[in-house]
């Protein structure tokens, strides 16, 4: 049997043991990316995540059809976006994922908008007006600056391409095991500029247990790049990635859980794993 499947189906049983709810409620994330092609405005890219077991089954013409409305209000109670979108999900899944997929629909949506604080709401209906999500998040877009940085954005295994991405990582509702990488974009006023960034990694005491200083060239205003993040000999537990452009206060974090279950078989010597 392939190790790294069984390593898998492993970390599954134990998440079942312990409780954890592989189909849990519906999710949602949202990743801030400064506009290369306009400096006053922002992108903003909302992911929405739908356990498969809210979507009807089996799939029948004009019953799996959603409703997406998404608005965005301003600091003194000003629509200032309102979009709306029919979806038609694909769950041609029928395996359980692991890591960077679990079963279920995921969308991405990407809309602009210029600096200031906001309200977003986002309501998703099925086909008989059934609410499948009711959210509502305070959006903080910052300022101008000359150089801006996104939001990191987990991905499984980085692409040749920019965000959004198709598929990202949950790892509220399935902690990793794997490692992973965390997409960022960096934006800057002057053309041919060299920055130099500082990344570290702390635990759930706060102990910064890796620390590293790398430099970047953004040569046409504006870059993407990926940071790989080592897991896979990490203690199970909580961390925090932290992003920083040094001599400056931009940082960025991304938390995540950890879930790191050794496994050990001794039937073949070539296939021991610890």
């Amino acid at each position: 049997m392939n190790i790294n499947r069984l390593r898998k189906w492993l970390i599954f049983y134990w998440l079942l043991i312990t409780g954890m709810n592989l189909n849990a409620q519906p999710q949602v994330q949202t990743f801030i990316f400064p506009d290369k092609d306009h400096p006053d405005q922002w992108q903003v890219d909302l992911y929405i995540h739908l356990p498969q077991e809210l979507i009807s089954q089996p799939k029948m013409p004009n019953q799996n059809t959603l409703n997406l409305i998404l608005q965005v209000y301003d600091e003194n109670g000003n629509r200032v976006l309102n979009l709306s979108e029919l979806i038609d999900p694909d769950l041609n899944q029928n395996e359980i994922l692991f890591s960077n997929e679990i079963p279920g629909f995921e969308h991405s949506k990407r809309f602009s908008i210029p600096s200031g604080p906001y309200q977003l709401e986002l309501l998703l209906q099925n086909a008989k007006g059934k609410e499948l999500i009711k959210y509502k998040s305070q959006l903080h877009i910052p300022g101008q600056s000359q150089v801006k940085l996104s939001d990191l954005v987990p991905v499984s295994f980085p692409k040749i391409s920019s965000a959004p991405f198709e598929r990202i990582l949950w790892p509220e509702i399935v902690p990793l095991h794997d490692d992973f990488y965390l997409y960022y974009e960096v934006v800057t006023s002057v053309p041919d500029t060299l920055l130099q960034f500082q990344a570290q990694l702390e635990n759930q005491q706060g102990e910064v247990i890796r620390d590293e200083t790398y430099s970047l060239i953004i040569s046409n205003y504006w870059k993407w790049d990926y940071f790989w993040v080592k897991v896979n000999d990490l203690p199970s537990g909580t961390y925090i990635f932290k992003l920083m452009l040094k001599n400056t206060p931009l940082i960025k974090e991304f938390k995540f859980r950890v879930v790191n279950t050794p496994v050990e078989l001794t039937g073949r010597g070539e296939d021991k794993v610890s």
